[in-house]
């Protein structure tokens, strides 16, 4: 038990080497009933993890802050597995991890920069540099199922992370980050997505719920869709993509949900989605197939003819479309089709967009008013 301790300036390296011994658990270990700890401007090498994992229960642990610090070679995890509240990460620089997690066999993942519970404790993460990630995540953001007593939420910012990020729980500012590859956002309430560069998709996936999730002024470059809404969910509910700025990508630019979630408040607007120059023939801007999207707008343009192409591709995924519109959007550059109406549909209103050479094609029985074609 411990409390008001710094741990500041150490060197360390190759440790944990029994580890049938107690507490193998990193450089700096923790265990139960640990308050205002500071841990800073340590630099280490070749543990379980810079600093073991940090649990919540009765009377564990709170109130860390852990910085500056430099953590290489760590065989499972650079910060590992935090649950406690009141804990800060920032400035830290993680390098070359996992190395080897067969020394903690078991877990369910390894990463330079692990939180549980995200967004049921205050915890703020920032400004770390993560490099040369071995594992499957840069950034390890594990959500519990939604718990309404609990608004005080994880902020993680200005973080440069070479990997991919995985992040799910409830009330999360994720914001100016650099993620180098996949974001992955499972079941999320009151989370804020913003002003972030991905240098990869953004990939909305799990089975459950997500409820006032917003993505907002990102920067989003290359893989296959820049935002991909998956339709294992089981409701998408006030969802808003904005603001993005969306370019080479190689098949979609935003892919909204097909068939199997409920939708109640979906919306699609002012973001620039961009096919370019590498794009495929059969690119296509913007799909919205379910009733209850709303796409506004949005500029969608294509560097290069793509004779199979569409800008916005609408409808296919339900009868009736009363809650479907698709309105003030631009669609330029040389397409296909700039906005197709799936042959099944009716009720969708197309109003009010700017079309470059060719209308909008599509079944009667939708309302298409106002659309300028020049």
């Amino acid at each position: 038990n411990a409390s008001n301790n710094l741990i500041i300036g150490n060197h360390g390296v190759n440790g944990n080497l029994d580890m049938d011994v107690g507490h193998q658990d990193g450089f700096v270990s923790i265990s139960l009933q640990n308050f205002n700890i500071t841990i800073k401007d340590n630099i280490a090498s070749q543990f379980v993890s810079g600093v073991s994992p940090i649990s919540i229960g009765t009377n564990q642990n709170a109130n860390y802050i852990i910085s500056d610090n430099q953590f290489k070679d760590m065989y499972c995890w650079g910060i590992g597995r935090v649950s406690a509240p009141n804990v800060t990460i920032t400035g830290n620089i993680l390098d070359n991890i996992p190395t080897d997690p067969s020394k903690k066999p078991g877990a369910s993942e390894y990463s330079p920069i692990s939180i549980y519970g995200a967004g049921q404790q205050v915890t703020a993460v920032s400004n770390n540099i993560v490099t040369n990630t071995l594992g499957t995540y840069s950034m390890f953001l594990n959500g519990l199922p939604f718990n309404a007593t609990k608004q005080d939420g994880l902020k993680v910012l200005g973080n440069t992370l070479d990997g991919r990020v995985y992040m799910g729980g409830q009330d999360i500012q994720f914001q100016q980050n650099s993620v180098g590859d996949l974001l992955r956002v499972l079941n999320s309430r009151r989370v804020l997505i913003k002003d972030n560069t991905v240098f990869g998709r953004v990939l909305f996936s799990g089975k459950g719920e997500y409820v006032d999730v917003v993505l907002d002024g990102n920067t989003i470059i290359g893989s296959t869709n820049g935002v991909n809404v998956s339709s294992s969910a089981s409701l998408y509910e006030n969802i808003t993509i904005r603001n993005n700025i969306l370019i080479e990508q190689v098949n979609r630019g935003i892919q909204t949900p097909e068939a199997g979630p409920v939708i109640k408040g979906f919306w699609v607007t002012g973001n620039i989605v961009e096919a370019g120059v590498d794009a495929p023939s059969n690119f296509i801007g913007i799909i919205a197939s379910r009733d209850g999207v709303a796409v506004s707008d949005n500029r969608v343009s294509t560097l290069k003819p793509l004779s199979v192409g569409t800008g916005i591709y609408v409808g296919a995924n339900d009868t009736n479309y009363e809650k479907l519109t698709i309105t003030r959007n631009e669609v330029r550059g040389d397409w296909q089709n700039t906005i197709l109406l799936a042959s099944i549909s009716s009720g969708i209103v197309v109003a009010n967009n700017v079309l470059e050479g060719k209308d909008v094609v599509g079944p009667v029985a939708n309302a298409e008013t106002y659309n300028i074609v020049y």
